[in-house]
């Protein structure tokens, strides 16, 4: 009783034998493991007889020593397995067909033996999983740390905890002495004040910051570079990803030298690294706060950009109809979250950029905020026809990438910068129909292993919402698979998707998708 009720628990068949090799015990929860007719399993059969049925059954994999290659006669083959079950311990896993078999068996003091054997496929396939994704890991870590430029990684609270190679050279010291750090530790006081200062603003508002920095550390070596900073993780666990990328390589392509912040700047923009300058633009607030609606057109103003104020829908109409009687190109409008419903519809009538904001961002960050929106924007000619602002408005992204996996989103980033591509990325599948909506993307990159609703119901939102909609053709949408399992390519077929790509990503695999998907599209660096 004790040994069915230990066989029923661990889902095993159980022989148990005495030391004359006769059954004293057989429990086949599962035939097919020992697929003997039952008399074979009775009480006092020789295990020589159970194995004579088992080698005419076809079960010549039963418990064998896994080094046996060569086929063996009947006789041969049931001495081999007897010696097998006289062994003190051995513990053998077989594939037998498209399932896998572990036998474990045990000699014990008494004479007596036991042989337990489970179907452990599932456990298999759970152990393979598991290693491909740990191999996965493993060579995406391989790729950043061997980037040219300096990634590091920081919690919420501005420590660090992840860096590569390069970032270690930058700042003088191994990376596993970077790791619990704050940049106080590492930079000179200025930047890292400054670094800081922008730190704190991502983690709490989320927004991204690209700038021109003179970098120098507390060892005293100083560099120009392009900084990009953006938040990954989930609320509570925030993390700060942070690429540092030298201007001096890429200004001796041009022969052009560093003289100061304005050279650095225009050289990264020659570059395609999405730095922008607010200065000359044209900013409408829409804002029922008039405390909000000064403070944000102040801010706007310092920054060197021609901003104005609306209250509600009904005046950001008759502005937009001015402005576009006076042949005056708005090129953004920033929306109060509390007006974003009917603020937004006016502005998609007048094909105008719209971009919904927080009460913080409105004055908190603004600048990096705004400058965040044009480094994604194609300029907008100042003064030139409502028509051609409108044919410029259509999209304000290239791409839409739907990725949670921190590692994944650099690598995105890094390749389609370097196609100058205009891209956002979405760390869930609801913020990924959200920026669909809002940003109408040539071109979505959907991982299908989203937290939230995943990358299947995602596509199928989009979908519904693009079928009740008379505009443009349908948004081409690649799922992006981990495995290459035949259930979840059909998966994404049946939501709507177009195409599929496996991980892990290169430019080769992501250039041939945008090639076949849109292909009247040329990126900013073509």
């Amino acid at each position: 009783m004790l040994l069915e009720t230990v066989a029923e628990a661990v889902s095993a068949t159980v022989l148990l034998y005495d030391r004359n090799d006769e059954l004293v015990y057989a429990n086949a929860s599962d035939p097919t493991l020992v697929p003997v007719p039952e008399a074979f399993l009775a009480v006092g059969t020789r295990l020589r007889d159970l194995l004579d049925a088992l080698y005419y059954a076809g079960g010549r994999e039963f418990p064998g020593d896994g080094r046996q290659s060569q086929p063996m006669g009947r006789d041969d083959w049931i001495a081999n397995k007897i010696a097998s079950l006289w062994k003190e311990r051995s513990e053998l896993v077989e594939k037998r067909g498209d399932r896998w078999v572990r036998y474990q068996k045990r000699r014990l003091s008494n004479g007596y033996g036991v042989c337990v054997i489970q179907d452990i496929t599932e456990q298999k396939k759970r152990e393979d999983q598991l290693q491909a994704a740990a191999e996965r890991i493993q060579v995406l870590e391989e790729v950043i740390d061997q980037l040219p430029f300096a990634v590091c990684l920081k919690n919420q609270d501005l420590v660090y905890v992840s860096a590569n190679q390069a970032f270690g050279r930058f700042v003088g010291m191994p990376v596993d002495q970077i790791l619990g750090r704050t940049p106080r530790q590492i930079f000179a006081p200025e930047v890292a004040r400054r670094l800081e200062g922008i730190g704190h603003q991502i983690a709490r508002n989320g927004i991204v910051v690209t700038v021109p920095e003179r970098l120098s550390t507390a060892a005293g070596t100083e560099m120009d570079a392009v900084v990009r900073q953006f938040r990954i993780g989930k609320p509570g666990r925030y993390y700060i990803v942070t690429a540092i990328e030298e201007t001096s390589a890429l200004q001796s392509h041009t022969g052009q030298a560093t003289t100061g912040e304005a050279e650095v700047r225009q050289s990264a923009v020659d570059y395609k690294l999405a730095i922008q300058d607010i200065a000359g633009r044209r900013v409408l607030i829409a804002t029922a706060s008039q405390a909000l609606s000064a403070a944000a057109v102040e801010a706007l103003a310092e920054l060197g950009a021609d901003a104005a104020a609306v209250r509600d829908a009904h005046e950001m109409e008759k502005f937009l109809v001015a402005a576009g009687q006076a042949r005056v190109a708005v090129d953004l409008v920033l929306l109060d979250s509390d007006l974003s419903g009917s603020c937004a519809a006016v502005a998609a009538r007048f094909a105008v950029p719209a971009i919904v904001a927080e009460h913080d961002q409105l004055i908190g960050g603004l600048h990096a905020h705004v400058a965040d929106i044009f480094s994604r924007c194609p300029a907008t000619p100042v003064g030139g026809e409502t028509q051609e602002v409108a044919s410029g408005a259509e999209s304000l992204v290239d791409v839409l990438v739907a990725e949670d996996n921190a590692v994944n989103q650099i690598v995105f980033s890094r390749i389609l910068e370097g196609f100058g591509y205009r891209f956002k990325i979405a760390k869930d599948g609801e913020e990924a129909v959200a920026l669909w909506r809002d940003l109408s993307p040539r071109l979505v990159l959907m991982d299908i292993t989203l937290p939230g609703i995943n990358g299947f119901e995602a596509a199928r939102r989009i979908r519904d919402l693009e079928a009740g909609d008379i505009g443009p053709s349908p948004t081409p949408i690649i799922g992006v698979l981990p495995h290459p399992f035949d259930r979840d390519r059909d998966d994404c077929f049946a939501s709507g998707m177009n195409d599929v790509i496996l991980k892990p990503l290169s430019p080769e695999m992501l250039e041939a998708v945008f090639a076949l998907h849109m292909p009247d599209h040329i990126a900013l660096s073509a």
